[in-house]
């Protein structure tokens, strides 16, 4: 429903049999070719995409209308901009804002990536899983007690994989005990990526692995 050119609720549900759902939106990618850099805006939003421009456009300050570059339907649009902003960090001009520069092609991909992850359903061969991307060298045994104080904190259905990014090889598995399933809050994830040592975080649906072979257990 819009009322007076302001979004108020979902317009368009996402879940089976047209029943909204909280959390259900879009995320969006906007630029505004009236500014010089060439920065686009990824944000979410529970309208139109269109709308959401046409509001941010009639702000104070803002040279002209930004236009819609890309949107992706997701089923929870707060985690999927939380792990689009943290998936692109490095090309965030600003952590209190929600540019980007980088190319218009990664920026979509990402955005197609992470929104496609969140719309899975899992199926009983399968598995959610919150993976974390951890430099060996940086790493202590104080940093993995702390992650399996922040797991332990949000209890959930995700398993938790730790990948230490070994220099000239491959990336070595560590996955958490079944008892150690989390659930990837927004405050996690955040939380997380602010730890020393802890390079990037995904949340990805992947087929459940055999029980014993291959896993290194922390």
């Amino acid at each position: 429903m819009i009322r007076k050119g302001i979004c108020v609720e979902t317009i368009m549900p996402l879940s089976p049999g047209n029943v909204a759902q909280t959390g259900e939106g879009k995320i969006y990618i906007l630029r505004n070719p009236y500014l010089k850099d060439a920065l686009v805006k990824i944000g979410r939003t529970r309208c139109f995409s269109e709308q959401r421009a046409d509001e941010i456009s009639r702000a104070t300050g803002v040279p002209g209308p930004y236009e819609v570059l890309y949107e992706e339907d997701v089923r929870d649009c707060k985690l999927a901009e939380a792990l689009i902003h943290i998936r692109l960090l490095k090309y965030r001009v600003n952590p209190r804002r929600e540019f980007f520069r980088l190319p218009l092609k990664l920026a979509v991909r990402k955005v197609f990536e992470v929104c496609m992850e969140l719309n899975k359903d899992v199926r009983p061969h399968e598995e959610r899983r919150l993976v974390i991307y951890m430099v060996p060298d940086v790493v202590g045994k104080q940093t993995l007690e702390k992650i399996r104080a922040m797991v332990e904190m949000n209890k959930g259905d995700a398993r938790v994989y730790l990948f230490l990014e070994l220099s000239g090889g491959p990336h070595m598995k560590l996955r958490l005990p079944a008892r150690f399933r989390v659930q990837p809050t927004i405050t996690l994830l955040k939380a997380l990526r602010k730890m020393e040592g802890i390079s990037d975080i995904d949340l990805v649906v992947r087929q459940k692995p055999p029980r014993s072979r291959g896993t290194v257990y922390v």
